[in-house]
């Protein structure tokens, strides 16, 4: 049965979903509180029954969207064998938390400058640590010669810098959809780390990024697999000697 939701998680998340559409278009500096409650349909006075202050406001929301990409990413990976696949994982979960979130994602990048010093120093560690995963999965590549790269700390952040701009272009009814997006970046993340899969190598790796865009094939698959394991093996049939023709 489906949690209901009460009136002031609904508020909640209205005015979640109303400061990214006007931040998005108008900067923090230009939307008031007042604006945003006439957004949503309540009184300017009862808002802060909701939040502490407009800083905080912004802050927790900032917060909320790094926490989901670091979670998100960290999630997908862990679940991906090789270090090879775990690259290309992370490149296409990022393309796809980056066209899927897009307003969030870019005044996530946009208004970092607004945050307090204190605010913008636990957004900066959060980064870091997002940052890092892909460092070291680089330096792990590099280690087993998958890849070949003069400088590792400069080829992430080219990586990361590449995924992260998408969210300032993309259209969802544009000419390439998020998997042609996927495919496209994981291919010149490749070429940046001069790595040569095989073609089995990217077949398999094809295989799990789908599995990764439709989570309920991949939770299928995994039931499965668990009750593959569960099951009984059957006895191997008794060998029995060569016919003659």
């Amino acid at each position: 049965m489906a949690k209901t939701r009460s009136s002031g998680e609904i508020t909640q998340r209205a005015l979640r979903e109303a400061a990214i559409r006007l931040i998005a278009q108008d900067g923090y500096h230009g939307v008031s509180l007042r604006t945003l409650a006439e957004e949503v349909g309540i009184q300017a006075a009862s808002l802060y029954n909701h939040i502490e202050n407009k800083q905080q406001f912004l802050f927790d929301l900032l917060r909320a969207i790094m926490e989901d990409l670091v979670e998100e990413v960290q999630a997908e990976v862990a679940q991906t064998e090789g270090t090879l696949a775990k690259v290309c994982v992370f490149v296409a979960n990022h393309v796809s938390f980056h066209a899927r979130r897009q307003l969030e994602v870019y005044i996530g990048t946009m208004e970092l400058r607004s945050l307090l010093p204190e605010h913008r120093a636990v957004q900066l560690r959060l980064r870091e640590e997002h940052e890092m995963l892909l460092q070291a999965l680089i330096d792990q590549g590099e280690a087993e010669g998958l890849f070949r790269v003069p400088d590792r700390r400069v080829v992430t952040f080219a990586i990361l810098s590449m995924t992260t701009t998408l969210a300032n272009w993309y259209r969802e009814d544009g000419r390439l959809s998020v998997q042609d997006l996927q495919r496209l970046y994981i291919e010149l993340a490749l070429r940046m780390l001069d790595a040569k899969p095989t073609m089995q190598d990217l077949l398999a790796i094809g295989e799990r990024v789908s599995a990764m865009n439709n989570p309920k094939v991949a939770q299928a698959d995994e039931v499965q697999e668990e009750r593959d394991k569960a099951a009984p093996r059957a006895k191997a049939p008794r060998k029995l000697g060569r016919r003659r023709a």
